[in-house]
């Protein structure tokens, strides 16, 4: 705001002295239609500088705005990943296994096949490599590589990705990967042909993964098709990968323990 009120002020004085100095000197030499037209223009010059100034003021609290909420965000997701699991919900993921740190993204590129963003969040963080990337829209990638400072995240926009998936309400499974082409379609397969699902259904992480955790919201289904096999559906993501600037990475307690149980033999 105080950024945004010097601006103005400093603008709108500079230009007032400029004008003032024309309006005297053509006011001497002028007529009286001369003298209105120049009044005419100030205004209208004015009032260009103060809409433009005021925009500047309300970009810079726009952003403040957006940072407070992502710090508030990443203080209810580790509150609610701290809380126990119900007694009756034995399935859910044990109280505190994960945590969320708020990072902001330096650099995202969406043109490629293999897309990758920067963060600026690193080991000095506590950020390690297989670490998911989330928003409250959906997925972002996974941290391939870690700094002290900052991280490298495989984006989701990356034909090499794939996310463990859920329908709702139906519940079936299925994979879903970008398909390199729009950032906002992607596409869910392996799905078995027998589910009744429709357009307009939900698909969210199916917490499956060793990476991701369960339950964020993903996209909507709208095209369902079969290859007599399996069921295969376009999602429209609710993630806008063009407009990223706050992202959550999360740390998962059991990563560990989950991948050594998995390669056991």
């Amino acid at each position: 705001m105080r950024r945004g009120r010097l601006i103005q002020t400093l603008t709108t004085a500079a230009i007032f002295l400029i004008l003032e100095a024309f309006a005297v000197m053509l006011i001497a030499r002028g007529s009286t239609a001369s003298r209105y037209q120049l009044l005419g223009l100030s205004d209208r010059i004015n009032h260009a500088i103060w809409k433009q100034t005021d925009n500047i003021s309300h970009f810079f609290e726009y952003r403040k705005e957006n940072e407070r909420l992502a710090r508030e965000n990443l203080a209810l997701r580790n509150a609610l990943a701290a809380l126990p699991a119900a007694p009756d919900t034995p399935d859910e993921p044990a109280p505190g296994r994960f945590s969320y740190t708020l990072a902001t993204v330096i650099h995202n590129s969406t043109g490629s096949q293999r897309n990758h963003l920067m963060l600026d969040k690193g080991s000095d963080d506590g950020v390690t490599p297989g670490s998911a990337v989330i928003t409250g829209d959906g997925v972002v990638g996974v941290v391939s590589a870690v700094s002290r400072r900052y991280c490298r995240v495989e984006s989701f926009l990356n034909t090499a990705q794939r996310v463990s998936a859920r329908i709702e309400p139906c519940g079936a499974f299925g994979l879903l990967r970008w398909g390199g082409r729009s950032p906002r379609l992607a596409t869910l397969t392996e799905v078995p042909m027998h589910t009744q699902t429709a357009e307009g259904d939900t698909v969210r992480t199916s917490g499956y993964s060793a990476i991701y955790p369960p339950d964020i919201p993903l996209g909507v289904i709208r095209k369902i098709s079969s290859d007599g096999v399996s069921l295969e559906m376009q999602v429209e993501l609710f993630q806008n990968f063009n407009v990223l600037r706050h992202v959550y990475i999360v740390t998962d307690r059991d990563a560990l323990t989950l991948k050594e149980l998995s390669h056991a033999r």
